[in-house]
């Protein structure tokens, strides 16, 4: 988890620096139709602590729902304190989500755009192709 804050980090201050074509979809929000339920909380931690398990589209959808929600839902307590860590703390897994999504289209775009990856990919292939005809000739086939 710390790896994954730290690569996210390290890319949030260049992420707009690419664009990947991704078919966008209608989010609904879990909250807003329906009053928040403890289930609908659990499916934005399991998102938040899984790589990949969730798409692109749940992901931001979950962190909007959540950032949406005001007050507290599970500390209902007197001390205010707790409530304010409850709400920070809901905050802090929005930001895994949408730092989660950022991430899931910079490998998007490294798996079908990035140059980079294309050249280094290409370059491999023929240094292992030269290895293996270099072989080859060593025990003389053809």
């Amino acid at each position: 988890m710390k790896l994954l804050t730290i690569i996210s980090l390290v890319l949030v201050g260049s992420i707009h620096a690419f664009s990947v074509t991704r078919t966008t979809t209608t989010r609904t929000t879990l909250f807003s139709t329906q009053e928040a339920k403890p289930r609908d909380f659990e499916r934005a931690v399991e998102c938040s602590g899984t790589f990949g398990l969730c798409d692109v589209d749940e992901l931001l959808s979950l962190a909007d729902d959540l950032e949406k929600h005001q007050g507290c839902f599970f500390e209902d307590t007197k001390e205010a304190w707790l409530c304010d860590k409850e709400e920070s703390d809901r905050t802090d897994v929005a930001e895994v989500l949408r730092m989660q999504s950022e991430l899931q289209l910079r490998m998007d775009y490294l798996k079908q755009a990035n140059l980079f990856k294309a050249d280094v990919d290409e370059n491999r292939n023929v240094h292992e192709r030269d290895e293996l005809m270099e072989e080859m000739e060593v025990f003389g086939t053809d």
